[in-house]
C-alpha cells in the first residue's frame, strides 16, 4: 500500500513544478503578442505583494533552501510580468499619440475596437502552435515530476506529525499573505468582464489551480493532526480561496470564448 509520505512527497513535487511553470505561458503570450493588456495591472502587483510576504514568512518558519529559492522565483518572475505590461502598455500608448498627431483616424479606430493588434491569419496560427507546444512542454514537466517524485518515494515509510515551527509574527505575515493572494483576484476579474479575456494565457490559472490543490494535498497527505492544520491554516484558506476565485476565470474564460472566436472569424473575413 502506498503511504502517506509518498503521496505527501509526490503531491509536493507537483505543486512545486506547477508553481515554476505557472508564470511560462502568459510571458510568452505577452511577448508574442507584444501586449501587456491581458492582465490586471493590480492583479499582478498584488500577487508580487503576497509573494513578498510569503518569502519573508518561509524564512520565518525555517523552510528548507530549495522552497525559500521558488519563492524568490515567484517574485522574480512578478517583477518580468510588470516590466512586459510597463514596456508594451507605453509602446502602444505612443503609437496612439502618434497616430493622433498624424490625424490617422482609422489607426486610432482600430485600436480602440481591439485591445490587441491584428495580424495574419498565417501568422496568427504559427504562433498559437508555438503557444500549443509551451503549454505542452509546461503541463509535460508537471506530470513528469509527479511520474519521477513518486518513484523515488514509492517506499517511504510515514513518519508521523511534522515538528512544528511556527511564531504569532510568521502567522501574522502567512495571514496577510493568504489576503493578498485571494484579494489579487478580484481586479483580474473585473477586468476579464471588460476584455472577454482577450490576451489572457488561461493556463496561468490552470497551473495555478494545480499547484493550489496539490499543495493542499500535500499537507493533508503529511498530517491531519489539529495542531499541525492550525500552523497551516493561513496558507491553506489562502490557497482554498484562491482556488475557488480561480474557477471563476475559468468560467469566465469559457464563457467568453464564443465572443473571441466571433472576433478572430471577421477579422479572417476583412483580410
Amino acid at each position: 500500500m502506498v503511504s502517506r509520505s509518498t503521496l505527501s512527497a509526490t503531491s509536493g513535487w507537483v505543486s512545486i513544478m506547477s508553481w515554476f511553470v505557472v508564470y511560462t505561458p502568459q510571458i510568452y503570450e505577452n511577448y508574442r503578442l507584444k501586449s501587456g493588456e491581458g492582465l490586471s495591472l493590480f492583479f499582478v502587483i498584488v500577487w508580487l505583494l503576497g509573494d513578498i510576504t510569503n518569502l519573508v514568512g518561509g524564512f520565518m518558519v525555517h523552510l528548507l533552501i530549495p522552497m525559500l529559492i521558488l519563492a524568490m522565483y515567484y517574485t522574480s518572475c512578478d517583477v518580468i510580468l510588470l516590466y512586459q505590461m510597463y514596456i508594451y502598455r507605453n509602446t502602444s500608448r505612443t503609437a496612439s499619440v502618434e497616430a493622433l498627431e498624424r490625424g490617422d483616424t482609422e489607426t486610432i479606430a482600430s485600436e480602440s475596437q481591439r485591445l490587441l493588434p491584428q495580424k495574419p491569419t498565417a501568422q496568427l496560427e504559427a504562433e498559437n502552435k508555438r503557444q500549443s507546444l509551451v503549454n505542452l512542454a509546461c503541463t509535460a514537466s508537471v506530470i513528469l515530476s509527479g511520474v519521477i517524485a513518486f518513484i523515488l518515494n514509492v517506499n517511504k515509510e510515514y513518519s508521523g506529525t511534522p515538528v512544528l515551527h511556527s511564531t504569532k509574527t510568521a502567522q501574522a505575515v502567512g495571514w496577510t499573505s493568504a489576503i493578498l493572494y485571494i484579494s489579487s483576484r478580484v481586479p483580474q476579474i473585473i477586468k476579464n468582464s471588460k476584455t472577454k479575456c482577450e490576451g489572457l494565457s488561461i493556463p496561468l490559472f490552470c497551473f495555478a489551480l494545480c499547484g493550489n490543490i496539490s499543495y493542499v494535498a500535500q499537507v493533508m497527505f503529511e498530517s491531519t493532526d489539529r495542531d499541525y492544520l492550525l500552523v497551516n491554516l493561513s496558507w491553506l484558506v489562502g490557497t482554498i480561496g484562491t482556488v475557488a476565485l480561480d474557477l471563476i476565470v475559468l468560467a469566465q474564460y469559457f464563457y467568453y470564448k464564443a465572443d473571441r472566436i466571433a472576433v478572430e472569424q471577421q477579422q479572417q473575413q476583412e483580410e
